[in-house]
């Protein structure tokens, strides 16, 4: 249960004095839950912008891969794709645990 942990410490932290802005990472699905119960403006640090845009060419890996586009073979570009896919549907596995754990703490579903 690390994001009711994160959840809980970083709203006590914050809850008496809380910032105009809070910067989390893109990870840090507990400061987003915490930014939307305490009503705080947000930005989401995110070092691989780039790797996650709608129809991004074959020579971008997909996100967490290992490889860079002037790393990447023909046959990595050629599945590409399927392992964006692959990326995209773990992705919505996450975001229905992270939904549970908000609901946990009282938090409405993204």
């Amino acid at each position: 249960r690390a994001h009711a942990s994160m959840y809980t410490r970083l709203l006590d932290e914050l809850r008496d004095q809380p910032p105009d802005l809070l910067v989390v990472d893109r990870f840090s699905f507990a400061g987003v839950s915490v930014a939307h119960k305490l009503n705080i403006s947000y930005a989401i640090n995110n070092p691989y912008l780039l790797l996650d845009m709608d129809a991004p060419p074959h020579h971008v890996p997909p996100p967490f891969w290992g490889r860079t586009p002037s790393t990447m073979t023909i046959w990595e570009r050629c599945i590409s794709p399927l392992l964006r896919l692959r990326f995209r549907l773990g992705m919505q596995r996450a975001v229905h645990w992270l939904n549970a754990e908000r609901r946990a703490v009282g938090l409405e579903s993204l």
